[in-house]
């Protein structure tokens, strides 16, 4: 499938990747070639990207707000 043409590119990186159970609605060109020895093959192009649906996430483990020290330090944090 060709996608180098396409803006599929800035949806991957604006999401941080992609992941394998990631959607994309796309409009596809489709073209049907003959090779030489008369078997048909189909060509994949991806021209523009409609909607893209992002597969489930884990939440991180920890939050900008919650404490990452070790058990140690925030018992000595928490004396204080």
């Amino acid at each position: 499938m060709n996608v180098a043409d396409s803006n599929i590119r800035e949806y991957v990186l604006n999401n941080g990747g992609a992941l394998i159970d990631d959607r994309f609605r796309v409009l596809l060109q489709t073209t049907e070639r003959e090779n030489e020895a008369g078997e048909k093959t189909i060509e994949y192009k991806v021209l523009d990207v409609l909607e893209f649906i992002p597969s489930y996430r884990q939440p991180s483990l920890f939050s900008n707000n919650q404490n990452t020290t070790n058990p140690e330090e925030r018992a000595e944090n928490e004396e204080s």
